[in-house]
């Protein structure tokens, strides 16, 4: 397992925090934290775009088992699993 936070819930921030755990070995679960009101079609967006690293760019793509959003929200965690 490896953590990673985006500072913001932009796509771009999103993918970089993906991408850090993909850049560790051995990887299996990505649990992102993520600033509340990120919207889930940025969640989506940039799990899509990660995903074409596979091809595009292999050496950053990396399969997780599992990728796991975290967000705090009214001093409540809550996980979203695309």
């Amino acid at each position: 397992m490896e953590i990673a936070s985006a500072t913001t819930g932009s796509k771009n921030y999103l993918i970089h925090a993906i991408s850090h755990c993909a850049s560790k070995p051995n990887v299996q679960v990505a649990v992102i934290f993520i600033p509340a009101g990120t919207s889930t079609d940025y969640i989506k967006d940039s799990i899509e775009s990660f995903a074409k690293l596979e091809t595009k760019n292999p050496r950053q793509w990396h399969k997780f088992d599992e990728i796991l959003f975290v967000i705090e929200e009214n001093n409540k965690i809550k996980a979203y699993r695309p």
